[in-house]
């Protein structure tokens, strides 16, 4: 006995909880009015603030008379009276207290009541700052206890589950398709004591619950899920699409397999390219897909069921149950034209991450397609370069022939020389003189062929003179092919040419004399075309298919006769259109056809007019007063050179080596240095490098004019010191200037 009183006397001094023994005072009536203390421990002591001496023996309700309004007294009254004990958390701001309470009532013998409080103030504020909190929160939220009754809603989860109310089951304000998976992830989680989530949908919306699990119950969020549903398909779009891309490349079908693709994702799709095909929504989509600028920007279109097509022509390619409409326009270096999806499900919108994935899906098919029209053009490049080996060889088999024969007949003629006749010598130097110059022209053509083209010199020449010079020089040939030569080009024909025209009219003359039959005349006639001269060339010979005519111009053509074979390259004609095109005039061909003859067309740009006075207009010299050194180890360049610029009023000297140019400057000064290159000895890039490094004075400007004409080999000019390049065979018209602009500085 001694030790359970020592026992509970140490209890009752180390209770973390207030305990207040009562005796209840009664009237004469029998009813309680009041309490009186009978005992008090000592946290009872400092929850209260005041001392056991003080309280045991006084009546409650005058120490704390608070706890009438507040309802603690009848709550004791209760207790006392029905014996049932009661456990009450009350708010008490009165008797200067502002505390909340949680306290603990059992009546103690026949009026006694022992009171049991905790001052739960700190853990009110805090379940209060929670509720906050999580009323804040931008998703739905419900607490529950153990038996899965509510005990707290926020205002998003009321809104949401308009049935649910605090103190009845969780599940009677719930979809019913909730019910099991929240069943068995709630009784996972409170076994755990770890979060479970799941996904699930209300109504169109995707959702994920999560279950947080508590002491007292469980805490449930209901989050949307749309963006993470919206990525997942998002992700499964551009993988699907990324897959068949790749597919639809490599089989050829990049439009069956996109449609695959959206099939299987739920939506149609369609290609668009041209304009001008298919119905009014192709030419409404490519049109739209044109106006924007910026590649693969979407416009997305709510149609609904009965609302009117953008495009105004409803039920239009397929699009008849189509709800949402988005269209990407493909801009790509190739690829022009329109990609359509559609939704069908009119509660399924397209999402703008959803329109993100699809611009990057339009930006990869905008890249395939490319790639395949880039491929399509590699495929024909290749098949041209094959094209462009095969004449290669078969060039080079007609090269070997052609200058073999001729080399062939030389050989034989000079085996034929000693021993014989007279008359056969006769025969072989005719044979060896033929042969050397057929192969001589040849040599000549290739060599024109290969050359690059330059810039034409033109000048004003009387077409007339030249056509005669031209008929004169084919009339024996033309005699001994019994074909006539005629010529009906004016006087005064003045256009704008050089040599090239009279190698050019050579060439078809010649050409004109061999396809001629006997009998036939070839017929040159003049006439103006606005501000050029049309000159055409008319025989009535055999006459050309279209597909003669198409490649008359073409390298290593040649049309042979039916009665013997062409001699030659066929390269003349090839050249002559270049040498015409770089006056800056056309040369063309045209044909009736087979047996109908071929007339070929040379135009030229008409020459200025002559002043009135019928004298041409003096022109001051460009190089008037320069002196120039020209440094050239070739004396037929020193002197062509010289000739050009002393025509234009220069003072020139020339030497034929570096030395030699060393000794002039140092006697006297020019004011432009032109040099060659490739000197032997010492050349030009070392002469003026050294040069340079000794200079005294004012820098002298240098040209360097040379057969190493390449970019690099400017480049090494300009390190040496030279301040302009210019490469053989050099343009008058090109030096002139560029020795005028040296001059001046």
């Amino acid at each position: 006995m001694q030790s359970s009183d020592e026992h509970l006397g140490a209890l009752w001094r180390d209770l973390n909880a207030g305990v207040m023994c009562l005796a209840a005072l009664r009237d004469a009536d029998g009813n309680v009015v009041d309490f009186i203390w009978r005992a008090v421990n000592p946290y009872a002591e400092r929850l209260v603030n005041q001392e056991a001496s003080t309280l045991v023996g006084a009546r409650l309700l005058e120490v704390f008379p608070g706890n009438a309004p507040s309802g603690l007294f009848a709550a004791y009254v209760s207790v006392v009276e029905s014996g049932e004990p009661k456990t009450v958390e009350q708010y008490y701001p009165h008797d200067g207290f502002d505390r909340w309470f949680s306290v603990r009532a059992t009546r103690d013998g026949d009026d006694g009541l022992l009171v049991v409080f905790t001052d739960v103030t700190s853990a009110k504020a805090a379940t209060r700052d929670v509720h906050e909190l999580l009323g804040h929160l931008g998703e739905a939220c419900i607490v529950v206890d153990k038996t899965w009754r509510v005990r707290w809603i926020n205002e998003k989860a009321q809104a949401a589950f308009g049935n649910l109310t605090s103190g009845l089951p969780v599940f009677e304000g719930l979809p019913l398709h909730l019910h099991v998976r929240l069943d068995e992830h709630g009784h996972r989680a409170l076994q755990s004591g770890a979060r479970e989530t799941f996904r699930d949908r209300l109504g169109p919306l995707p959702i994920e619950v999560q279950l947080y699990p508590t002491d007292s119950g469980l805490l449930i969020f209901f989050a949307d899920a749309t963006a993470q549903e919206d990525e997942r398909r998002s992700t499964e779009m551009l993988v699907t699409l990324g897959r068949c891309i790749e597919r639809g490349m490599a089989s050829g079908g990049l439009e069956a397999s996109l449609s695959e693709a959206f099939t299987r994702l739920g939506t149609f799709v369609r290609l668009v390219w041209d304009e001008s095909s298919g119905d009014g929504f192709d030419r409404w989509l490519v049109r739209t897909a044109a106006d924007e600028r910026e590649p693969a920007r979407a416009r997305v279109y709510r149609l609904g069921t009965h609302s009117p097509r953008p495009w105004g022509a409803p039920n239009t390619a397929g699009l008849a149950d189509v709800c949402e409409l988005a269209v990407f326009p493909l801009f790509g270096q190739v690829a022009r034209g329109g990609l359509a999806i559609g939704r069908h499900d009119e509660t399924d919108r397209f999402t703008p991450r959803q329109i993100e994935a699809l611009e990057e899906a339009a930006r990869r098919v905008t890249v395939a397609l490319d790639l395949r029209s880039l491929l399509q053009v590699a495929r024909q490049e290749s098949d041209r370069a094959r094209t462009a080996m095969r004449a290669r060889d078969d060039f080079l088999a007609a090269v070997t022939h052609e200058l073999r024969a001729p080399l062939g007949a030389i050989l034989g003629a000079v085996s034929l020389l000693e021993g014989s006749s007279h008359q056969d010598r006769a025969r072989a130097v005719e044979i060896v003189e033929r042969s050397a110059r057929t192969q001589l022209e040849m040599v000549e053509d290739l060599l024109a062929f290969a050359a690059p083209a330059s810039e034409a010199d033109a000048r004003p020449l009387d077409l007339a003179e030249v056509c005669d010079h031209a008929l004169r020089d084919n009339q024996a040939d033309a005699a001994a092919a019994r074909v006539t030569l005629e010529s009906e080009v004016p006087r005064g024909s003045i256009v704008l040419g050089d040599d090239s025209v009279a190698r050019a009219l050579q060439q078809l003359l010649a050409n004109a004399i061999r396809f001629s039959k006997p009998g036939e005349t070839v017929r040159l006639v003049a006439r103006r075309w606005q501000s050029s001269l049309r000159l055409t060339l008319e025989e009535h010979g055999l006459g050309l298919t279209s597909a003669e005519l198409e490649g008359l111009f073409q390298p290593f053509r040649r049309r042979d006769r039916p009665s013997a074979r062409v001699v030659g390259l066929g390269l003349g004609l090839a050249v002559a259109r270049r040498d015409i095109e770089a006056l800056g005039g056309r040369l063309w061909a045209e044909s009736a056809g087979p047996e109908q003859g071929t007339s070929f067309v040379v135009e030229l740009p008409i020459a200025p007019l002559r002043s009135d006075t019928g004298e041409r207009p003096r022109v001051p010299a460009v190089l008037e007063g320069v002196q120039v050194l020209v440094v050239d180890d070739e004396e037929d360049a020193r002197w062509i050179v010289a000739q050009l610029l002393e025509r234009e009023g220069a003072f020139v000297r020339t030497v034929a080596s570096a030395s030699e140019a060393r000794r002039e400057l140092a006697a006297w000064r020019p004011d432009v240095l032109v040099s060659d290159l490739g000197m032997p000895g010492e050349d030009g890039l070392t002469f003026l490098s050294a040069w340079r490094e000794d200079e005294r004075g004012p820098r002298l400007p240098a040209l360097a004019v040379t057969a190493y004409a390449a970019e690099s080999d400017a480049a090494r000019a300009r390190a040496a010191g030279f301040d302009a390049h210019l490469g053989k065979p050099v343009s008058p018209k090109a030096l002139v200037e560029t020795i005028a602009r040296l001059a001046r500085g």
